[in-house]
């Protein structure tokens, strides 16, 4: 008797497991793909398997994953560091002070003002308005760890 049910359970457990497919992923926008171009409904929303930079994700019409710059924080920070005390005060650097200290919101407000700007940052400022405000903070923590 105890046979016929171990027999029977695995024969279940085999059925359930057999209609269970293994590629039964939840298709959305952004998550990977296999195959470029197959097609998936769900729903009445068709999604394609579609090539976003070298990686297969699926995207329903119009969809495309945001794209940024990771250095946009990096390329801030340092050429701010790398610019001499003349060519910082030739900037206006004096109002990151106000007097006395360095505060956060100064420097926020003087990188946006007169740091990330075409005629400093250059081919840079060709960044998103989210790479800007990347950029915008790596300057603002450059200035606290120099002077801050």
């Amino acid at each position: 008797m105890n046979k016929v049910r171990a027999i029977a359970a695995l024969a279940a457990v085999m059925v359930v497991l057999s209609i269970t497919p293994a590629s039964s992923a939840v298709i959305k926008n952004g998550v990977k793909c296999v195959k470029e171009g197959q097609i998936a409904k769900v729903g009445s929303k068709p999604y394609t398997c579609t090539n976003f930079g070298g990686s297969l994700m699926w995207a329903a019409k119009g969809w495309a994953p945001v794209v940024t710059n990771p250095y946009a924080y990096d390329n801030a920070y340092n050429l701010l560091m790398s610019f001499s005390d003349n060519r910082l005060y030739n900037l206006d650097y004096e109002l990151v002070f106000n007097g006395s200290y360095a505060s956060r919101s100064r420097a926020m407000s003087w990188c946006d003002d007169y740091f990330v700007t075409p005629s400093q940052f250059g081919k840079y400022y060709s960044y998103t308005g989210k790479d800007i405000n990347q950029a915008i903070l790596g300057c603002t923590d450059a200035v606290m760890r120099r002077d801050g």
